[in-house]
């Protein structure tokens, strides 16, 4: 349970159900290990990240590209210079990350309102934003912005 934290939602008016967005994006976020068995019976371990819809709205970078590799045989080692090359665009574009995280950072989570806010942020308001505003706000600080609208938050 999220106990009152002195943060109050300009939404609502209540303290009791803020949480920092840090706090609120990682309790969204799990690994969870399993039994399985494997195509010919063997019995392995695997583990699989989950998210709630909530941690990813609240993500604080876009998601990068996949990496994903079907049946290309000969095609791999074109696959990797393609790879390679969509993962430094992807580091190039997210350069401002660091301004991006220490906007997020500063960011509330009313989980009765379902909206996020700044608290004490120069040149930011006060008021509630929903997820895809505040990811826009965030993202934008980052040098990512135009990404918000092609990575839209649900939550």
């Amino acid at each position: 349970m999220i106990s009152g934290n002195g943060q109050t939602c300009p939404g609502c008016g209540r303290d009791d159900l803020t949480q920092a967005v840090p706090a609120a994006y990682l309790a969204g976020r799990t690994a969870v290990t399993s039994r399985e068995r494997d195509m010919d019976g063997d019995s392995r371990t695997v583990t699989r990240r989950e998210t709630t819809a909530l941690s990813a709205a609240l993500a604080p970078v876009p998601k990068g590209p996949t990496y994903a590799l079907g049946c290309l045989g000969a095609l791999a080692g074109v696959v990797a210079v393609v790879l390679v090359r969509r993962r430094n665009a992807f580091a190039r574009l997210t350069r401002g990350r660091q301004r991006a995280e220490a906007l997020w950072a500063r960011g509330w989570y009313c989980h009765r309102c379902g909206t996020a806010h700044f608290a004490d942020v120069p040149g930011e308001d006060v008021r509630p934003l929903t997820l895809q505003e505040f990811r826009e706000r965030v993202w934008e600080a980052g040098g990512y912005g135009d990404l918000a609208a092609l990575q839209r938050a649900t939550g």
